[in-house]
């Protein structure tokens, strides 16, 4: 029988960039987000800089090809942000579609820290401000 093949955070539709270190989380959503590779490649290291005291940063990049979330995967990152989000310092949203901006207008409260949204290709500008 064939080994199994864990995937990383590089080879799904989480692609954790380069610029994410111990309290910083950087990372580009494209095509469908699934529960699995949302808990491995964002719940586990949050929750990580978490447990070790820090307030964490969190950038997200949403390329061309984002479609959207599974539903499992919907319904966790909404409560992991009921779970966590009272611990974030920044939040900064990279292209991010309609949808999403509503809903964190509508959930801002269960969020520490500050949040921006950028535009398309502004990317650089955002891994700047969190960052800094």
């Amino acid at each position: 029988m064939g080994q199994m093949i864990k995937k990383t955070c590089s080879d799904t539709n989480i692609i954790t960039l380069t610029e994410s270190d111990d309290s910083t989380l950087c990372v580009t959503y494209t095509n469908i987000v699934d529960v699995e590779e949302y808990e491995t490649c964002v719940c586990d290291p949050i929750a990580e800089m978490v447990d070790k005291g820090h307030k964490f940063g969190m950038l997200v990049n949403y390329d061309d090809e984002y479609k959207g979330w599974s539903k499992e995967a919907a319904a966790r990152s909404f409560q992991f942000i009921i779970d966590h989000g009272k611990y974030a310092r920044k939040f900064a949203y990279v292209n991010p579609p309609e949808a999403r901006i509503f809903q964190v207008k509508m959930t801002r409260k269960l969020f520490g820290g500050e949040i921006r949204f950028f535009e398309a290709g502004k990317l650089d500008e955002a891994l700047q401000w969190i960052k800094n």
